[in-house]
């Protein structure tokens, strides 16, 4: 899943757990958080939102909501 922030892109991998913050043309600018079960952790992620100024992804399996900063 994809959104977008301030003229930014902010991606979601299904696989690394990882937040991908991009340029406009796709172009990833930075990472954050990663695979795994525990606090700040990603999980099969399925959904991301621009929230103000943060992001919010859910995990698939938890049903757990992960609020991050935009970066």
């Amino acid at each position: 899943d994809v959104c977008g922030h301030d003229g930014l892109l902010y991606g979601i991998c299904k696989l690394q757990g990882r937040v991908f913050k991009m340029s406009a043309d796709w172009v990833t600018l930075a990472t954050r958080l990663g695979a795994g079960s525990s606090t700040g952790r990603l999980l099969d992620p399925v959904m991301i939102r621009s929230q103000g100024d943060h992001l919010a992804v859910l995990n698939w399996f938890s049903a757990r909501l992960v609020r991050l900063a935009a970066f």
